[in-house]
């Protein structure tokens, strides 16, 4: 199967990370190890792997901040920190903070010269060191169950509702990443139907929030003509926002004509920017995996938006 860097968009990276390490699919995770193994090798790492898990597992934290790490939470933190001490990456610090710990600040902090300190939370600890910019982990921000709001995006459907008032979309919204009337401003900016340049303000669509949910609807009865004829081609809303928060979500909504008065709608969710807030890599080199890995990825965790012109078929 053909070979393919995920997205001009490194980002993306981090989803392929979090499956490599945390997929409930064995075979996907030994095939995406060996995918991260080629990636941190082309980096070419300063250390070994067996240098960083050493100076990992001396920490230990204090009395009232304990770091305690082990299995794939060690692993993860070794592969980033071989990556983040990397002639081309060549980051200065690696933070980690371990699921002890609540919220994301403080924790084990390693310099590029594998010297380390532990940066406490408590007002009076005695290491209250604020660590520069690098990378980062945070393995108990991680999705731990299928009832987390990452997983919930891939089974959420739109519906398309007609009544005397002309089409109405309601797409359920998994987590307000702003406050939700910024949302919908947002959205009725940015947001826009395939193949057409023309804004939803252009095309008569109004967007609003309710109940944690968007709603696409239409303003005019020339609004309700021009949408028909985008369902009659087969078009996709795609809601997108310009919003900079971690794992920003676009929705793309697959139109077809009604026959009754309520329809569902073939509905993908995708992130753009830094997808997983509990990685921060940032790097130019991306990952490389196959395609059928790119869509095994994708219905565990929302697909990075550069991926979706390379597996839509197969999601939808």
């Amino acid at each position: 199967m053909k070979m393919v860097v995920p997205s001009s968009d490194p980002d993306a990276n981090s989803l392929i990370l979090t499956s490599a390490f945390y997929h409930p699919d064995e075979n996907l995770r030994k095939a995406l190890r060996q995918s991260v193994a080629d990636w941190v090798d082309k980096l070419c790492p300063h250390f070994t792997e067996d240098d960083i898990r050493n100076v990992i597992l001396q920490e230990k934290g204090t009395i009232l901040e304990p770091f305690q790490i082990d299995g794939n939470d060690l692993e993860m933190a070794v592969t980033l920190a071989m990556a983040a001490f990397s002639k081309k990456v060549d980051q200065k610090r690696c933070r980690i903070v371990s699921r002890e710990t609540i919220g994301s600040e403080g924790g084990l902090v390693i310099t590029s010269r594998l010297k380390t300190y532990f940066a406490e939370r408590y007002q009076q600890g005695k290491y209250k060191r604020k660590p520069r910019a690098g990378f980062t982990f945070l393995p108990a921000w991680l999705p731990a169950s299928e009832d987390h709001k990452m997983f919930q995006m891939m089974k959420s459907t739109a519906t398309l509702y007609v009544d005397e008032d002309g089409f109405t979309i309601r797409v359920p919204w998994p987590h307000y990443p702003v406050e939700a009337g910024e949302l919908a401003r947002d959205l009725q900016i940015h947001s826009r139907i395939s193949r057409t340049s023309d804004s939803f303000d252009q095309l008569g669509l109004r967007v609003e929030t309710e109940r944690n949910s968007v709603m696409v609807r239409t303003g005019s009865p020339e609004a309700q003509i021009k949408l028909m004829a985008n369902m009659m081609n087969g078009e996709t809303i795609i809601l997108s926002t310009d919003s900079d928060s971690v794992g920003k979500l676009n929705a793309f909504i697959v139109l077809y004509m009604p026959e009754e008065d309520e329809l569902p709608l073939k509905t993908i969710f995708t992130t753009t920017g830094v997808p997983c807030d509990w990685i921060k890599c940032t790097c130019s080199e991306g990952i490389k995996i196959k395609e059928k890995e790119m869509v095994d990825i994708a219905k565990w965790l929302p697909p990075h938006e550069s991926w979706i012109n390379t597996i839509w078929n197969e999601l939808l």
